[in-house]
């Protein structure tokens, strides 16, 4: 089972996003934050395979977040999902230490497949 962490600080966003991980079968939604901080404590409590990382969050940032997530924990992945261009954005994830990039207006299906590519190197 895949446990995921959702950092989003929409809520809507997370709740849609939560449902559709939730519904394959090989995911589980461990946890939602609704900024970096607080995704910063979940981190270490739980057993987590991947962090779904926003990149606007309120106050630490989700490339931020990336970078310190990769400097405390290496082995845990972290994904984009973000409405920004991926143009400007997704090499800057990348840089940061994020293991992949997907824009929000993708079909729920190609963001669990992201999270399973990533999973899988």
């Amino acid at each position: 089972m895949i446990n995921i962490l959702i950092v989003d600080d929409h809520p809507l966003m997370r709740k849609g996003l939560a449902l559709t991980l939730d519904s394959a079968p090989d995911m589980c939604v461990a946890d939602q934050a609704a900024s970096a901080e607080e995704a910063l404590e979940i981190i270490e409590k739980k057993d987590l395979d991947i962090v779904i990382v926003d990149i606007s969050l309120p106050g630490m940032g989700g490339l931020e977040l990336i970078k310190f997530v990769r400097a405390v924990k290496p082995k845990l992945l972290c994904l984009v999902v973000s409405r920004h261009d991926e143009a400007l954005y997704a090499e800057r994830s990348i840089r940061a230490g994020s293991r992949g990039y997907v824009m929000k207006l993708e079909a729920g299906d190609v963001i669990v497949d992201a999270v399973r590519r990533v999973i899988n190197g």
